[in-house]
């Protein structure tokens, strides 16, 4: 599969907000993330920190 793990850094802190997101879509400060099954979350006021496609992970920081 070519799901990948989407975290979220904050406060120098990892949250892993999706284990196997589909799709990413980033809009601005805005980034929605869909897993396979339709379940969506968003998070808003951030920007992609670093695209790992090794490992299959996705990592998003809180803009300043």
């Amino acid at each position: 599969m070519c799901e990948s793990k989407v975290i979220l850094i904050e406060g120098g802190k990892k949250k892993v907000v999706m284990e196997a997101a589909a799709v990413i879509h980033v809009e601005g400060k805005r980034a929605t993330i869909t897993d396979i099954t339709g379940h969506e979350v968003q998070l808003d006021d951030v920007a992609v920190k670093e695209m790992n496609l090794m490992r299959h992970e996705i990592s998003f920081a809180r803009c300043r």
